[in-house]
């Protein structure tokens, strides 16, 4: 199946939505440390590295906002819009959704000041409703093909089943 005209400029301005929300978040962390190449660190996993403001991001937003541009472009001009809507959705709630349990902690309330937490919590709700509503823009604009030579989705190559067994093959 293929998406509507209609669904795929839907599915790219929810993207572009996500994409624009975690790219806010990491203006503010970029802004709250005194030296950004610090906070990189911070994201690659050396946690030892002395900030002068606790970051709200990490190394999955720095990931999530390149799979909504990538997103956005593949909802513009890919055949398999709809797969990649609906795994950018099930990515987003997958993300999201146990940030909800965290905001509210006691441990969150030390770290940070209550307008940061009341934005996060706006933020990941407004996440949570994007990554909804891809999932279903994904579903309500599928079609058929007009015609035979009209692109249709393909099953993925040989490069994607090579990419799929690395991961558990590093593991071994």
């Amino acid at each position: 199946m293929i998406l509507t005209r209609g669904a795929r400029i839907t599915g790219a301005v929810l993207c572009a939505l996500l994409a624009v929300i975690v790219a806010g978040w990491l203006v503010r962390d970029f802004r709250a440390v005194e030296e950004p190449a610090d906070l990189v660190r911070y994201w690659a996993g050396y946690y030892d590295v002395r900030l002068s403001a606790v970051p709200t991001t990490s190394a999955d937003d720095v990931a999530l906002l390149v799979v909504y541009l990538v997103a956005v472009f593949a909802a513009l001009r890919s055949s398999v819009a709809a797969t990649a809507l609906v795994a950018t959705g099930v990515v987003t709630l997958a993300m999201r959704l146990p940030g909800l349990w965290n905001i509210g902690e006691s441990a969150m309330s030390a770290r940070f000041a209550d307008d940061l937490r009341t934005r996060a919590l706006v933020c990941a709700f407004a996440a949570l409703a994007a990554g909804i509503a891809l999932v279903i823009t994904a579903g309500a604009g599928r079609r058929p093909p007009h015609d035979f030579s009209e692109r249709t989705p393909t099953r993925p190559g040989q490069g994607a089943s090579v990419t799929a067994f690395l991961p558990s093959f590093w593991q071994t």
